[in-house]
């Protein structure tokens, strides 16, 4: 009996084609042809696989930079009954909901899905990109919700796993920012603060400078 080689098994044709969907949207998108690339795209999910969770969260990471929110909703929510535990889907669909001031919990509960999913070491494509993304959009929320300093907390959370990362770094200078605002124009600041900045800095002393590392 003859066994096949499975580094010689040839890839399916309909992973090898939505492969190729999958860059030419891309590719239409960034050169401004959104609508090509939605109509690739319609036609591989019509006549190939309806079911599809990258190209579905492809659709919809589209229609919602043309601003058409409700109906990348639906493709987020699509995506991630084919696969619910998709964080890029979990994420975006987030972030349509943070659009709404109704649906403000609603995008709360898909942050932290995507965070909880992320911590465990679950995860899309890649692991830092997608658990930053997750951290920095809940944190906007709470801000927009006036709730900074649930918004550092998160931050500092992120900055622990990932303390290299600039954009969590960036966005903790301006949590901490719009904090002392808000404090500053309600109350005393708290005896709280003081913690957030000594988590921090306890994550940069762990973070050998660049003239440390080899």
């Amino acid at each position: 009996m003859h066994h096949k080689d499975p580094l010689m098994t040839p890839v399916p044709y309909q992973h090898k084609v939505r492969a190729e969907i999958d860059r030419a949207a891309r590719r239409l998108t960034v050169n401004r042809k959104p609508q090509e690339a939605l109509k690739i795209i319609d036609q591989y999910l019509s006549e190939i696989d309806s079911a599809d969770a990258r190209l579905l969260l492809l659709k919809g990471n589209i229609l919602e930079s043309q601003a058409r929110f409700a109906q990348a909703k639906k493709m987020y929510e699509a995506a991630i009954r084919v696969d619910p535990n998709n964080t890029q889907a979990l994420t975006d669909l987030g972030e349509c909901y943070a659009e709404s001031r109704r649906s403000y919990t609603k995008a709360l509960k898909c942050f932290n899905k995507a965070i909880r999913i992320l911590q465990g070491g679950g995860f899309t494509d890649d692991l830092e990109d997608e658990y930053v993304t997750a951290c920095t959009e809940k944190a906007s929320l709470l801000v927009k919700l006036r709730r900074p300093e649930e918004a550092l907390n998160v931050i500092v959370n992120g900055l622990q796993k990932f303390p290299m990362s600039r954009l969590l770094s960036d966005s903790l200078q301006e949590k901490q920012e719009i904090f002392h605002k808000l404090k500053t124009a309600t109350k005393p600041l708290g005896q709280r603060i003081p913690k957030i900045w000594s988590a921090k800095r306890a994550v940069s002393r762990r973070t050998p400078s660049p003239a440390g590392r080899r």
